[in-house]
């Protein structure tokens, strides 16, 4: 049998904008529990609450049902991980932004339910966050419309 879904499913008005959801206008809270009905959604909810606090998030992790569809994605800090030691001239004249940053959380959609729930939140970091990492972050730049409608014609 199916388990029913939760009450509280953040994040379904946005269903209705497909791969083209929106930048969120107010600052949200994560937590350990939090369910959302895809994770196309959940993980632009990741990506927004990294804007807000000044740090950028990737897309790690991933696990796959026999259907292809996702089971399990982990999403973690960009500062997170240790710097590789395969090229070390390289590393003494540019440095890393690797700091092994222990900020992640684990989404997970469990055979047979229609949402996606965060089942692991650890939010810490090691480093000093940035408030004008919107500014700065690669995640976050972008072409503007009137950019992207001059290419078009």
């Amino acid at each position: 049998m199916a388990s029913l879904p939760p009450l509280n499913i953040e994040g379904t008005n946005l269903i209705q904008y497909g791969e083209a959801i929106p930048h969120l206008q107010s600052c949200l809270t994560l937590a350990k529990g939090m369910n959302f009905p895809n994770f196309e959604i959940a993980i632009h909810y990741c990506i927004e609450f990294g804007r807000f606090n000044g740090f950028s998030v990737r897309k790690k992790r991933v696990e796959k049902n026999n259907d292809g569809s996702i089971r399990l994605r982990c999403i973690d800090c960009e500062h997170s991980g240790k710097i590789r030691d395969n090229n070390k001239i390289m590393i003494s004249n540019k440095g890393s932004k690797k700091t092994k940053c222990s900020w992640h959380i684990n989404l997970s959609q469990p055979l047979n339910v229609n949402y996606v729930k965060i089942t692991k939140f650890v939010n810490t970091h090691n480093y000093e966050l940035l408030p004008d990492n919107t500014l700065f972050a690669p995640q976050f730049h972008g072409l503007s419309e009137d950019i992207k409608s001059d290419i078009e014609h």
